[in-house]
């Protein structure tokens, strides 16, 4: 279990937070490219892993 992982739910209220305030989607993920939190479209996909890309480096 990543560290992001054990504070799912502080890193799920940041990422609202930041979503609101710059009005983006956003979408973090730990080093097992699994999705922590997420806003918009991208929220129906928690705990699901996503491909590594070019965002991921």
């Amino acid at each position: 279990m990543s560290t992001l992982s054990q504070i799912k739910d502080m890193v799920q209220q940041l990422s609202e937070a930041v979503s609101t305030a710059f009005r983006v989607d956003v979408e973090i993920i730990d080093d097992n490219f699994c999705r922590i939190s997420g806003t918009g479209s991208v929220q129906k996909y928690l705990g699901e892993t996503t491909k590594k890309t070019k965002a991921c480096k």
